[in-house]
């Protein structure tokens, strides 16, 4: 039997053929007949393509079929008519409204295969077939049936290829699925995977399915593939196919559509590994909101070895602390519990306050520990080397500080006009090439500043019964970049608001073109130009700043001057240098009550061994605790400069119609990117070339918008405290240190969202205030926040932290003790608690009281 194909074409001239029906190849109207149809009308007119001869009608057609009675005449039934005029005895009808989409894990639907018109006119009686475009092909015995994607449906291999099949025996059921790298190469199999090699080079990776068997010979898959490519060329898009196979004629395309179906990016597919337990504390403070693939990119590896490099080799070896599940950022708690308490002996509770874990240790399913001297006394030489590494970190940060500062001015020196977007895509990855080192130290500084706050908020549990007494330790710190540059604003706000005409200005101005306003003004020129070298030096602050997607005071500094604004009209009585001197006061004061608790018994001061090593600790705490902040701000300003020079590739993208938005770049990895970018400026001479680059930008393009459905439905998705299997495993008890019921971290105290509902969190920053509830989703809010009242929220990071001088306390339900929010407020002499479990259900507007060193949030009635 001859194959079909478009030259085997049936004469339409006998039938009644309304004005509303067309034959394929010429059914390319989607306004007619519904974006399916017209797309395989296309791949009909591909020469290289076998796809079946067939009609297309849109809805009104429908209504001018004849009785079954009638089927064998001109005036039957189209499907009769079909049949009639010597087309197979089988034909192949499917109705579907063109814009339904197809679910992540369905292929485009088979149709209906009918053997008479009479079964077709009991389809189309159907009163929702009615209101859909008609395709009827031509069909033919076949062996295998199935569905091709030129991307991978269900996962994020955006460079595979997928082929599902099933036999035409067993129609239902698991079918066997195919995938091969796009690129051709050898590619390791994957665990219960057959490898079957193909005329095209490299391999197919075979799933077979429960109650299936391969079912597709070599030369099929290589015409599948041949198919899936020359489709891709000739619609420029990611598509599904959806193909017949019979060994007398081959291959038949019967249908195809762009791929629809949300792309995840980033799945974590590792097998669970011991200890794992990963949990949203720290990674939902810093990234609240879904990560893009390009920041993902951007820091996966970095983040990853950074944290790797703080253990020795064979302890973290090829495991991650990082990862994403449903594109949200996870962080290793299991795996960091597993090494800071059963490898080095470290305490449990007092490193899950620091990071901001579960109140409770065994909602890791570890116990609650103190230190465990026999795991430290084996752990020793690793501790003391540790320790040793970590004493050069403060100097280290000098160095690395200078050299991130050239690294940023070189980038800053380059102007993107002058050159085209290839050569931006090598200078980013350049960029990521030299930042590498100095995020990994960013990473061990982090560890640093973690582990020596712990173990001074244990030794004061252990030995007084007071770990809070650790957050005035630790305040007062000059050196705290992120509460310094506030500080310069709230400067600048006090000196305006001593000057009437610049206050009035300030007060009556939109913060939008307050600097126009003001330098329109000669008394206002000085607040203008203080501005904007405000804005030029923080350009790289911002709320969701690791984000590289999220702008940045430099390109939206409304929220930064709003907050502006209301320092001006409400000037607080105690200045800035007041501030600072009272909290290194308030340090000093608690040194001396440290000394003094622990002095109180005379062989305390004959042995002061007790004191000695907390001073100890507590001098390291204020030594390190400004590395927590610092580094990330100056690898924050690099970043910064690579998102400009990511936009403007994004910006010239879109002016040349390629994307339809800038942001689209941050859909893509490094990689994708500068594929996209080279197809985008490619002048080459060869109309396959050409062709190539098309289909190139267009399955780029689909692949951006299938990310975009994905990332807005995990927006719309509350991300669970924890992901993934936890595998924590525990070692025999050993002996725990005191604790006491004041020092517990977050319990389960609900009730916040009724009156005189109390909920216990981790106390921050000292102090008591009460005031209104405000409930804040993002900076961008912050004009809602009146003086005094109190700033409730699911996380705050430095791109709040403008917010804290008007606010009268802080209140978040992310976060721990030494979180970016509890440094500054600290700093600020703001009473703060976080990890307050349903913080955001207090009621807006809400009187509360906090106490932030208790750790404790009051409704009042």
């Amino acid at each position: 039997m001859a194959p079909l194909n478009r030259k085997a074409r049936l004469s339409y001239a006998a039938m009644s053929l309304p004005h509303s029906a067309t034959t394929l190849p010429d059914a390319i109207d989607p306004a007619r007949f519904g974006g399916d149809i017209a797309l395989l009308a296309l791949l009909a007119s591909e020469p290289t393509l076998c796809v079946p001869p067939g009609l297309a009608f849109d809805a009104d057609a429908l209504s001018a079929h004849g009785p079954t009675s009638q089927e064998s005449t001109a005036q039957g039934s189209f499907a009769g008519a079909w049949a009639a005029l010597g087309a197979p005895s089988r034909v192949l009808v499917r109705s579907r409204p063109a814009d339904a989409p197809a679910g992540p894990d369905t292929q485009p639907a088979p149709g209906t295969r009918i053997p008479t018109a009479a079964a077709f006119a009991a389809t189309i009686a159907d009163a929702a077939v009615l209101d859909a475009p008609l395709l009827v092909l031509a069909d033919h015995p076949h062996e295998v049936r199935g569905v091709a994607y030129s991307e991978d449906p269900r996962e994020d291999r955006s460079d595979e290829i997928h082929i599902d099949a099933w036999a035409a025996t067993t129609p239902t059921g698991a079918p066997v699925r195919y995938r091969r790298p796009r690129q051709t190469g050898p590619d390791a199999p994957d665990a219960n995977t057959a490898r079957h090699a193909n005329n095209e080079g490299g391999h197919w990776h075979t799933t077979i399915g429960e109650g299936a068997f391969p079912v597709l010979p070599s030369p099929a898959l290589a015409s599948i593939a041949r198919a899936l490519r020359t489709a891709e060329r000739v619609l420029g898009d990611a598509i599904a196919l959806e193909w017949r196979w019979s060994s007398d004629h081959g291959l038949t395309i019967v249908g195809v559509e762009p791929q629809r179906t949300p792309m995840p990016w980033a799945v974590y597919r590792d097998s669970p590994q011991p200890h794992d337990g990963w949990s949203r504390a720290n990674a939902g403070e810093v990234l609240a909101a879904p990560v893009t693939p390009l920041t993902w990119d951007m820091m996966n590896e970095p983040l990853n070895s950074g944290f790797a490099a703080m253990y020795p080799p064979g302890w973290s070896q090829g495991r991650r602390f990082f990862a994403l599940f449903n594109s949200y950022a996870y962080f290793n708690l299991g795996l960091v519990y597993h090494l800071v308490v059963e490898r080095m002996g470290g305490p449990a509770r007092a490193m899950l306050d620091v990071v901001g874990g579960p109140g409770d240790p065994q909602s890791l399913g570890v116990p609650d520990r103190g230190l465990r001297w026999r795991t430290i006394l084996r752990s020793l030489p690793t501790i003391i080397r540790s320790t040793a590494s970590q004493g050069g970190l403060p100097n280290r940060w000098l160095w690395e500080e200078r050299q991130l500062e050239a690294l940023r001015a070189e980038i800053t020196s380059v102007d993107p006009a002058g050159v085209d977007s290839s050569t931006i895509m090598v200078a980013l990855d350049h960029i990521y090439q030299r930042q590498l080192p100095h995020v990994r130290f960013f990473m061990e500084a982090q560890g640093a500043a973690f582990s020596n706050y712990a173990m001074l908020r244990h030794m004061l549990d252990w030995f007084l019964s007071d770990p809070a007494l650790a957050n005035r330790l630790v305040q007062g710190l000059p050196e705290v970049s992120t509460a310094a540059l506030n500080l310069r604003l709230w400067r600048l706000g006090q000196r305006a608001a001593a000057q009437a005409t610049v206050a009035a200005i300030v007060r009556d101005t939109p913060p939008a073109s307050l600097r126009d306003a003001l330098r329109a003004t000669p008394d206002g020129v000085w607040l203008a130009n203080a501005l904007d070298d405000f804005l030029r030096d923080h350009a790289h602050r911002g709320a969701a700043e690791l984000e590289l997607m999220s702008p940045r005071w430099g390109d939206d500094p409304t929220p930064v001057l709003t907050s502006f604004r209301s320092y001006v009209t409400n000037p607080r009585a105690t200045s800035v240098r007041a501030l600072a001197q009272r909290q290194q006061d308030d340090r000093e004061a608690a040194q001396h009550e440290l000394d003094v608790r622990l002095s109180q018994r005379w062989w305390e001061r004959l042995l002061p061994l007790r004191r000695a090593v907390v001073r100890h600790y507590a001098r390291l705490a204020q030594r390190y605790a400004p590395l927590r902040e610092n580094p990330k701000a100056a690898v924050l300003a690099v970043a910064y400069e690579t998102r400009s020079l990511v936009l403007v590739v994004g910006e010239r993208l879109t002016t040349t119609g390629v994307l339809a938005d800038p942001n689209d770049v941050f859909f893509l990895d490094r990689r994708e990117l500068s594929q996209l970018v080279n197809a985008a400026e490619s002048d080459a001479a060869e109309s396959h070339d050409r062709d190539a680059d098309a289909a190139s930008i267009g399955r780029l393009r689909r692949r951006i918008w299938r990310r975009r459905r994905f990332y807005q439905q995990a927006l719309e998705t509350e991300p669970q405290p924890f992901a993934g299997e936890s595998t924590a495993q525990t070692n025999a008890a050993e002996p725990q240190s005191a604790a006491t019921a004041e020092s517990a971290p977050p319990g389960p105290l609900p009730g916040l969202a009724a009156p005189a509902g109390v909920a216990k969190g981790l106390g921050a920053s000292a102090g008591v205030a009460e005031g209104l509830a405000r409930i804040l989703n993002s900076p961008a809010d912050g004009a809602r926040l009146g003086p005094g009242e109190i700033l409730v929220a699911r996380f705050t990071d430095p791109g709040w932290t403008h917010l804290f001088p008007i606010a009268g306390a802080v209140v978040t339900e992310i976060g721990g003790v030494l979180s970016h929010g509890a440094i500054v407020a600290r700093e600020y002499g703001l009473p703060a608690v976080v990890n307050v479990p349903g913080a955001t259900s207090i009621p807006d507007g809400a009187r509360i009281r906090v106490d932030g060193s208790a750790g404790r949030v009051e409704r009042l009635a």
